[in-house]
This record gives C-alpha cells, structure tokens and sequence, in this order.
C-alpha cells in the first residue's frame, strides 16, 4: 500500500534558515528542496 504525502515547497528565506542548521547541504529550486547526494558521498 502506497502513502500518498503532500509536496511542501518552501520560501527562500525557509530554506536559508533550515540550510543554516543542517548536517547536510541540500539544493533549493523554485521551493523544492532535494538533497545533494554527493555532498553526502564527501569523506
């Protein structure tokens, strides 16, 4: 069974503050935030 989940786009300003504190560095592009899998790949 598939759980549908809805999509959260983000303002600019939501994303700097969550990038601020993040073990990860992720990319924004028009509200969507994805990880960046190879940042997460780096030693």
């Amino acid at each position: 069974m598939q759980v549908q989940t809805e999509k959260r786009y983000y303002t600019t300003e939501e994303y700097l503050a969550l990038e601020e504190t993040s073990e990860y560095k992720s990319e924004y592009h028009n509200g969507e935030i994805t990880t960046n899998d190879w940042w997460h790949k780096q030693p």
